[in-house]
């Protein structure tokens, strides 16, 4: 699987106009986890260290980062 592209959609969003902090992203991908593994686990994500996306979670940053799928898997 290639890099998802969720830098490039936190830019995209923020050029927009839409302000969401990276921590408010992961409380939404992961909630009911600690703030520690929230902050780790968006960490991995943006740096390309996440191994697997959970399906669950594209429409969660589609929605928040006003992208489309696409968007997030394109080369």
């Amino acid at each position: 699987m290639g890099k998802i592209r969720v830098n490039e959609a936190f830019a995209q969003a923020e050029a927009k106009g839409k302000k969401i902090k990276k921590i408010q992203l992961a409380e939404k991908l992961w909630p009911g986890s600690s703030r520690d593994t929230q902050q780790m686990n968006i960490s991995n994500l943006l740096n390309g260290k996440t191994k697997r996306v959970d399906i669950q979670w594209i429409p969660i940053i589609c929605e928040e980062l006003g992208c489309t799928p696409n968007f997030l898997f394109k080369n």
